[in-house]
């Protein structure tokens, strides 16, 4: 198995940005017919590549305490996390309050709203799933899937690739039986946040190709070059057309295929796409991706309260630009914090 995967940071860049053109053309499209009504789906992904990846870090350097999972998640993810949330926050005082940030919280529900995001538990219903900062359910569903999965882990050891396999097939086909979207914003059987689900469906299913990956790469290893570049070319054009200029319907889960086998290949050998995935531009807004994603909500409300008249595709470019350059200049900071903090622990 490949330590890490060049491509795998292109794929996260390319992720990020359909999903955050999917938001903002909610408001402002492109073109008379959808281009991204159905990117949404490529946070699968993310759950699916999360799921192997905690499995990578835990089963490898055998880490078994679940406290320890959730912390190095929280601390990785809450600086960009908490930065978002306050900044949407002082959105919307300064534009609809006047700088009154009391007015905000005490409007409606939003006192409730904020605590629940605070502590990264929106994903639970218990602020009726009124987000305010919407794509950040993801990252309340991860966290509190980390520690379930490495909590599985722990009690079924050898078993624990089944129970995955079982999980993710259970969860996904009575999502599809059901007919229900893969909207976080609802109770599956009126107990249980469908967020929660979705996360654990996908990063189980993550879990489960670590396992193959784990004693099987070699099926890939040994395949023919040629073979198994055009495979990873087949699959990255599915992923593609299942995200970009389709509506959604049940076909969505189909997302799971490319997704899983991309994961695959790409942490068995070098191919095509590490090539290609690889190039510095989209390698940089794969290490931003995180950023990227958790700052879309307070960035598109900056076109919306200061920037609406604009016309496409100026608008779409100046938010593009806004989101980049925030995430960037985020993460710079972020890192050269984090550096100063190691030296000193190191003194």
């Amino acid at each position: 198995m490949k330590k890490n995967s060049p491509g795998i940071n292109g794929l996260r860049a390319i992720c990020s940005i359909l999903i955050i053109m999917f938001h903002f053309e909610l408001y402002y499209s492109l073109s008379n017919k959808p281009i991204f009504s159905a990117s949404y789906i490529a946070v699968e992904f993310f759950f699916i590549l999360s799921g192997f990846l905690v499995c990578k870090s835990y089963v490898e350097k055998n880490r078994k305490n679940v406290s320890d999972a959730i912390s190095t998640k929280v601390k990785k993810m809450y600086p960009a996390y908490i930065t978002a949330l306050i900044m949407l926050v002082s959105i919307y005082a300064i534009k609809w309050h006047g700088f009154n940030y009391l007015n905000w919280f005490n409007e409606n529900s939003n006192n409730t709203s904020f605590i629940s995001e605070l502590f990264m538990v929106q994903t639970t219903g218990v602020a009726k799933f009124i987000y305010l900062n919407g794509p950040a359910w993801y990252v309340s569903a991860l966290i509190i899937n980390t520690g379930i999965i490495v909590a599985l882990t722990n009690i079924f050891k050898k078993f624990s690739k089944y129970i995955f396999l079982i999980i993710s097939i259970g969860i996904y086909s009575y999502f599809f039986i059901n007919d229900y979207s893969m909207s976080p914003n609802y109770f599956v059987l009126g107990i249980i946040s469908s967020a929660i689900l979705r996360g654990l469906a996908g990063m189980s299913l993550g879990c489960f190709i670590y396992f193959i990956n784990q004693k099987h790469s070699s099926l890939f290893t040994k395949m023919n070059n040629y073979i198994f570049n055009a495979l990873e070319i087949i699959m990255f054009v599915f992923f593609m057309s299942l995200t970009l200029f389709r509506t959604p319907d049940k076909f969505n889960f189909l997302i799971l295929i490319p997704s899983a086998l991309l994961i695959l290949m790409m942490f068995s050998k070098d191919g095509i796409l590490d090539k290609f995935l690889g190039i510095k531009p989209l390698k940089w807004l794969g290490i931003i991706s995180f950023e990227m994603y958790i700052f879309q909500s307070p960035c598109s409300n900056i076109i919306n309260c200061w920037f609406s008249n604009m016309k496409q595709p100026y608008i779409t470019m100046l938010y593009l630009l806004i989101n980049v350059t925030t995430a960037t200049i985020f993460y710079l900071i972020y890192k050269s914090i984090s550096k100063i903090r190691s030296k000193k622990n190191e003194v």
